[in-house]
């Protein structure tokens, strides 16, 4: 990437992996902060908006950093630090090893 076109924080001396988990942690906690706060029709609008900027790559200064698996919300899913790249988020019945899908009263 030339250096006119890298994102701020490398030039900040940051390397790839550590804006990538930042901006996963910070996506966590855009979904949990905000998304907590809505009723079930409003989680799958909003969970629907995360997955669309994410796949547009506005979390990643135009490069799509963000990948969910293919079914469910983006609240039935875990922040694996990990695995930031390409996948940061897996099913969170990985750490349980039964299905989960999050309850929304409402």
């Amino acid at each position: 990437m030339p250096a006119g076109n890298k994102p701020q924080a490398y030039m900040m001396g940051l390397d790839e992996r550590s804006v990538k988990t930042n901006v996963c942690t910070l996506i966590f906690s855009l979904i949990w902060g905000l998304g907590s706060l809505l009723d079930k029709e409003s989680r799958v609008k909003f969970s629907g908006w995360i997955r669309k900027a994410a796949e547009d790559g506005r979390f990643g200064g135009g490069q799509q950093w963000i990948h969910f698996p293919a079914t469910g919300l983006v609240f039935d899913f875990y922040l694996d630090q990990a695995l930031v790249s390409p996948i940061c988020f897996r099913p969170r019945s990985d750490l349980t090893g039964t299905d989960f899908a999050f309850a929304c009263p409402g």
